[in-house]
């Protein structure tokens, strides 16, 4: 007889009170999970480096609108541009946060109000 090992209460808990990391799913079907923060300075080097980038306009990483992703032969556009502006509008501070797919891939996510050239604004 096979006896099957039962979770703690404790554990049982814990992965429910935790949830999910957040996951982005490109219009290719790649998916993107969160890294870390990042500063504009580290955006620029991240897209100088071949970084996808996506904009989230309302911070609802997709699930009631749209991301804009952008393609990426506009990363050398974006890079040209110089670094993104991150302002403060209606209370909410735009962001920019660094994602990596398993299969290697780096998503440059900018959130809120962000101006990035003429690509964000």
């Amino acid at each position: 007889m096979v006896r099957r090992r039962r979770r703690s209460t404790v554990t049982a808990v814990d992965q429910i009170a935790q949830p999910p990391s957040p996951r982005l799913v490109a219009p290719d079907g790649r998916v993107f999970g969160r890294v870390d923060a990042l500063t504009p300075a580290g955006a620029m080097d991240l897209v100088r480096a071949g970084a996808r980038v996506a904009w989230d306009s309302c911070g609802c990483l997709g699930g009631f609108c749209d991301l804009v992703w952008f393609d990426p032969a506009d990363g050398p556009r974006l890079h040209a541009a110089g670094p993104p502006i991150l302002h403060t509008k209606k209370g909410t501070d735009g962001e920019l946060t660094y994602w990596r797919s398993p299969d290697g891939p780096i998503l440059v996510l900018a959130t809120y109000d962000v101006r990035w050239g003429r690509f964000m604004y």
